[in-house]
């Protein structure tokens, strides 16, 4: 088994303008403070970001949603 401090992020641009695609995450699990810095940079240099194949309940949802404040 893989631990998320191992799994590594990968930042994919969508296009040159706008938006990123985030991939390594399991945003239904709390993440590590230092992966999360790495989704709130990639946020901050790309204005949008993606986390396709999340399944989130309402609660999980909530919790990811809170580290941005």
């Amino acid at each position: 088994m893989v631990s998320l401090a191992q799994t590594k992020i990968e930042v994919v641009p969508l296009s040159g303008a706008l938006g990123a695609e985030i991939r390594g995450v399991d945003a239904s699990q709390p993440l590590p403070d230092e992966q999360f810095q790495k989704v709130l940079e990639a946020w901050h240099q790309h204005l949008v970001i993606l986390l396709r194949g999340q399944e989130l309940d309402e609660e999980q949802q909530v919790a990811f949603a809170r580290h941005f404040g």
